[in-house]
């Protein structure tokens, strides 16, 4: 068979398995919402006569569900049919792609070993002027071992690389690369626009050559390089969002004592050092917002569709494909929303449409009752709501991972969203930065893991053992709290604090590593005495005027940074 026939083949198959693996996961998530319905009956006989009832439609559904199971294993093995058929014994994610080695190369480096070419290739040049071109470096050992064999006899010869890996290129030179060499922006421009005219006259090869950036990554990576592509165009993206999204997506594998925070911003790193994404904003030694250039999201699109990641809602077609179980609507959200989409399953929905901006009770319930009741992901960013409140029926999403609610007009959360048991990450920064109520059932959400609003009354957070970040408190919140059990809380964040307040409980917060303080306009903190105790402190911010400056010097000797403003 054809190379690139098969290829197609083994895409196709790679594609099918995982909307079966998909479908498995859909069909044990309805048996499991189904089987935790509660069923608290009365005993009187009309109440009698609706639990048979209720109990009889129960049958009809688990019926169902064994037929669901019994199409998917005969999907399965059509699959495993198809791959006899055609020929394929392993389906990998980079089948067919790049050269493979000969038998003569194989037999010709059997005869030599790798410090013999070396030799030979230094002996053949010794007496030579020569350029040597190497294009996309990836690895620091194959520079050291080229840079044995080219002999350095000050006689005018040059070597010229490239690399988008920032480690290999400062093995080679640490000075940079071209641009060091310019000086002044006028410069700079010049060979933008030099390099942005041959890349627009040759986009099929500039395609080619990113892809084979792509190429490289992991499995996981490359899920993570993809998903930026769900952004808009040009999209400035905050950078803990996208690593809190990662997480909730199931991007970020589980590692033995690694937490999957941890893992998720080496992905983050290495994203850039690969130069597939770029620094938008940093603040406070860590990086705040991120960016991908055009033509790499492009790539991470085309990627995406080919694999079934996820769909971008597109008006002029007014549907969405069937098999991708993640949405992004960048415009017309209303006509997206009068779909039909209660068969697809949709796992993720993100709202970018500015110019939506009123969502009633009416289709914030349908959005949770009926057409998604299976979403991970629900990003209600800059959308506002009818009321000014969130429709109770939030709580029917019990698989949600992440809530975004930032940028809207919620000035308070319904006991409901007590019932999210799986939300790990709820970011509820309410415009004109005001403040949000948070009700007392949030403290029932032991699997969160980032909580970021701005409240003003005391929640029991003590009871959120998993949670990693906690801002931006707007109360005495460690007053009364015992934040001794809180071992995993690593971030954060209190405003307009007042000098009445207590700071004591913080000394117990080992783990802590980052710290913003930020007292009322005009106001003076409390004694600061309590975050000596915090051993893991890197990053102190205090917003406020300090009584007693002396007591800085007993500040933890494990600060790198510190910010004093308005002191």
């Amino acid at each position: 068979m054809p190379k690139k026939s098969k290829n197609k083949i083994t895409s196709c198959s790679n594609g099918y398995l995982k909307a079966v693996a998909n479908e498995a996961v859909y069909i044990l998530e309805e048996y499991s919402l189904d089987a935790a319905k509660d069923g608290d009956y009365a005993v009187g006989f009309i109440d009698r006569l609706k639990a048979c009832s209720c109990i009889c439609q129960k049958e009809a559904k688990f019926r169902n569900i064994g037929k669901d199971i019994q199409s998917l294993k005969e999907r399965v093995m059509d699959i495993s049919r198809k791959r006899d058929t055609y020929g394929i014994t392993h389906i990998n994610n980079n089948a067919g792609e790049g050269p493979s080695c000969s038998e003569e190369m194989l037999k010709f480096r059997k005869e030599m070993s790798e410090r013999d070419l070396e030799n030979h290739l230094r002996n053949l040049l010794k007496e030579r002027k020569y350029l040597v071109v190497v294009d996309d470096l990836w690895h620091q050992e194959a520079w050291e071992s080229l840079k044995r064999a080219l002999p350095d006899n000050n006689n005018g010869s040059r070597v010229i690389l490239t690399t988008r890996k920032e480690n290999v290129a400062e093995r080679v030179d640490d000075k940079g690369g071209l641009l060091s060499y310019r000086k002044g922006l006028h410069e700079w421009q010049k060979a933008k626009t030099h390099l942005w005219q041959h890349m627009k006259n040759d986009c099929v090869e500039i395609s080619h050559i990113l892809s084979l950036s792509y190429n490289d990554l992991s499995s996981e990576l490359k899920q993570c390089f993809l998903y930026i592509g769900i952004f808009q165009e040009d999209h400035v993206i905050d950078a803990e969002k996208l690593m809190h999204l990662w997480l909730a997506e199931g991007f970020i594998p589980r590692i033995r004592e690694e937490h999957m925070e941890d893992i998720a911003e080496n992905f983050l790193h290495e994203l850039i050092s690969r130069s597939l994404i770029q620094v938008a904003e940093t603040f406070f030694d860590k990086i705040f917002a991120c960016k991908i250039h055009d033509l790499l999201r492009d790539l991470a699109v085309q990627k995406s569709m080919e694999v079934n990641l996820f769909d971008i809602y597109d008006p002029r077609v007014n549907s969405v494909t069937p098999f991708r179980l993640r949405h992004a609507i960048h415009v017309q959200t209303e006509t997206y929303l009068s779909l039909d989409l209660s068969k697809l399953k949709v796992r993720s929905i993100l709202f970018f449409d500015m110019a939506f901006r009123i969502l009633d009770h009416s289709k914030m319930s349908r959005i949770c009752c009926t057409t998604f009741p299976h979403l991970y992901v629900l990003d209600l960013e800059n959308i506002h709501f009818s009321g000014g409140d969130l429709h109770d029926a939030i709580g029917n999403l019990v698989h949600l991972k992440f809530l975004g609610l930032c940028n809207t007009n919620l000035f308070k959360l319904p006991p409901s969203i007590g019932k999210l048991k799986c939300l790990q990450t709820l970011e509820a920064l309410i415009l004109d930065s005001c403040s949000c109520e948070l009700p007392p059932q949030v403290a029932q959400l032991t699997n969160l893991r980032h909580l970021v609003a701005r409240y003003e009354v005391p929640v029991q957070v003590n009871r959120l053992k998993n949670l990693r970040t906690l801002k931006f408190i707007r109360c005495d919140q460690w007053k009364h709290t015992d934040a001794s059990g809180l071992v995993n809380l690593q971030e954060l964040g209190m405003e307009q604090i007042k000098k009445s307040y207590s700071l004591k409980s913080i000394g117990s917060l080992k783990s802590l590593t980052t710290l913003f303080l930020i007292c009322i306009y005009g106001g003076t903190f409390p004694p600061l005495e309590p975050l000596s105790s915090c051993e893991n402190l890197h990053r102190l911010w205090l917003s406020g005027k300090i009584e007693k400056p002396a007591n800085l010097i007993n500040l933890p000797k494990s600060i790198t940074v510190l910010v004093l403003q308005s002191t």
